[in-house]
């Protein structure tokens, strides 16, 4: 992804009122082959507005009062592959 395809991107969502969302990356979907053999730069692929749970800090998600687990939306960057 270029830059300017993230700017663009993020230029619509902030004109459609979602500028204060935080900014996130999902570190499960960036994978390479080669990164045992020292790769460490991965390519952004995709974005998405998605909903998430909210974990406290022994990993557990955070239930509100009225029984519900916590969740937070965030603007998500993604990479090409999904590891297990």
């Amino acid at each position: 992804m270029t830059v300017q395809k993230l700017y663009n991107a993020l230029q619509s969502y902030i004109k459609q009122g979602h500028g204060r969302l935080p900014l996130v990356i999902n570190k499960r979907t960036f994978a390479h082959p080669l990164e045992p053999d020292g790769c460490c730069m991965l390519d952004v692929e995709n974005y998405e507005i998605d909903r998430y749970n909210v974990l406290d800090g022994d990993g557990h998600c955070i239930v509100n009062k009225d029984g519900t687990e916590r969740q937070m939306r965030a603007f998500v960057l993604m990479g090409g592959q999904e590891t297990p």
